[in-house]
């Protein structure tokens, strides 16, 4: 039989491998930001703020619930710029998305991701496209 849930540990895993993708493709970021003025550090405050999240992840984790939280939490403290500061905001909607959740399955990913692009909206005065 298929397991069709993630567990706490593998979304841990998961938002390691998306800082580590990200930490590939820095330059890329930083070179693509233009808006509200090309600054060039876009990637490298969205890369230390993942670190902050990823930081705080261990093997105690049990539940999409706790560890989202401390992923969240762990990027507000680690947030850089503005970039980062809407990562974190992102991750933090996620993580009120997994609230009371052990193991999520795709339509819990699918309302927690849809929360998180709420709050990180939210989180700006007056959003752009392309930010």
């Amino acid at each position: 039989m298929i397991n069709n849930t993630i567990c706490a540990q593998k979304f841990g895993k998961s938002v390691y491998a998306g800082a580590a993708n990200l930490k590939k493709h820095v330059k890329e970021i930083n070179d693509l930001n233009v808006f509200p003025i090309p600054d060039g550090d876009t990637g490298d405050n969205m890369l230390l703020t993942m670190i902050g999240g990823t930081s705080v992840l261990n093997d105690s984790f049990t539940s999409m619930a706790k560890i989202s939280e401390a992923i969240s939490n762990g990027m507000l403290m680690g947030a850089r710029g503005n970039s980062g500061v809407i990562l974190s905001q992102f991750f933090d909607g996620i993580s009120k998305g997994f609230e009371n959740i052990e193991e999520a399955n795709v339509f819990d990913f699918a309302n927690a991701f849809k929360n998180g692009v709420k709050k990180a909206y939210q989180s700006v005065s007056d959003p752009k496209e392309g930010t």
